[in-house]
């Protein structure tokens, strides 16, 4: 669900674009590993399943959530705009 109605990506989505991709199939191998933990019986300490998940949504989950609301936090556009050096496109305006 990115771009205007007509489909158009600000620079903004269009700097982004990768890094979500690259977290979506981090996602779906994430999946398939516990998945695959799962059907194989391997053995998985009680503490250590709940460790592995937490560890994966820190890693994965929050970045993906943060990138298409980062132009609304001024610490994550300051940040954005601090790291690459040019102010952030994000298509809001006139």
């Amino acid at each position: 669900m990115q771009g205007f109605p007509d489909g158009g990506l600000t620079p903004y989505e269009r700097q982004t674009l990768r890094p979500l991709q690259f977290l979506i199939a981090a996602c779906f191998i994430q999946g398939f590993y516990f998945l695959y933990l799962g059907l194989t019986g391997k053995a998985v300490s009680a503490a250590r399943m709940p460790l592995m998940i937490i560890a994966a949504a820190l890693i994965i989950v929050v970045p993906m959530m943060i990138i298409p609301i980062c132009p609304d936090l001024p610490t994550c556009r300051a940040a954005y705009e601090r790291i690459l050096a040019t102010r952030m496109d994000d298509g809001e305006g006139g």
